[in-house]
């Protein structure tokens, strides 16, 4: 049996949107890339469901050369770095009357000295977003919710113990 604050560093921790971005399927792979296109691999799962729909027919091999732009990373803000997940994951709570109180490793966590490269960006500070368009991006986007709400399910599971 957890205690309180057992309970609530675990629900936090299923709650953290790095943990929750690890439970998800990515919709496509990167097989290359250039200023203005990329080609990508779309997911086994999101091609099968592209084909049920007759978007693609059933010999589409999944890979698709399509328009890009690139926007700020939202896992990082553009800073390429992360705080490591095992350091705060839950949150961290500075306070000097506490008895374990390190005020070394506070200024140490502030300046950065746990964070890691970003997982997403890989600390490109920046990700790519193809540009789909028509059935495609319609599915692609249904695909994303779907693959949200699984992640979600997941973790409020984990989080709860079962």
């Amino acid at each position: 049996m957890m205690t309180q604050a057992q309970a609530i560093e675990n629900l936090n921790y299923w709650n953290d949107p790095r943990v929750r971005a690890s439970l998800k399927t990515p919709a496509y792979k990167v097989l290359s890339s250039s200023n203005k296109t990329m080609r990508i691999q779309l997911a086994d799962s999101l091609l099968e469901s592209l084909v049920i729909e007759e978007i693609f027919s059933e010999d589409h091999d999944g890979i698709l050369e399509c328009p890009t732009k690139y926007e700020v990373c939202g896992m990082c803000q553009g800073s390429g770095s992360v705080a490591d997940l095992n350091i705060d994951c839950g949150g961290l709570h500075f306070d000097p009357r506490s008895p374990d109180y390190d005020p070394d490793f506070e200024e140490d966590y502030k300046n950065g000295v746990y964070d890691k490269q970003c997982p997403r960006c890989g600390g490109h500070r920046v990700v790519p977003r193809v540009e789909f368009t028509g059935d495609l991006a319609m599915a692609v986007q249904h695909f994303i919710e779907e693959e949200n709400r699984y992640a979600q399910l997941v973790a409020s599971e984990r989080a709860y113990g079962c």
